[in-house]
């Protein structure tokens, strides 16, 4: 069951009458539906774009830090775990 042409007459004011739909003016408001849509679709995925650069961005910083960290950690580690290892006195010479 398709749109009925009162309604559609009122909704989209086309057509001559209110009692039939012609193909034109519904092949008119699909495209224009159609074109609006993809209008809405590029705008909101460049918004996620964004969105998501911004969030990546975010990401390598935290990344960055937390390498950082991770490094600074292992120096701190690092004397104490060879403190305490024996020595061997004729690798020491």
């Amino acid at each position: 069951m398709g749109p009925v042409a009162e309604d559609f007459h009122a909704a989209f004011g086309l057509g001559n009458s209110d009692r039939a739909i012609s193909i034109i003016d519904a092949d008119g408001v699909a495209l224009a539906a159609i074109q609006g849509l993809h209008q809405k679709l590029q705008t909101e995925n460049a918004s996620l774009r964004d969105q998501n650069a911004a969030l990546l961005k975010r990401l390598e910083a935290i990344e960055l830090r937390l390498g950082q960290r991770e490094s600074a950690a292992r120096d701190t580690d690092a004397p104490a775990k060879h403190a305490s290892l024996p020595r061997n006195s004729a690798l020491s010479h």
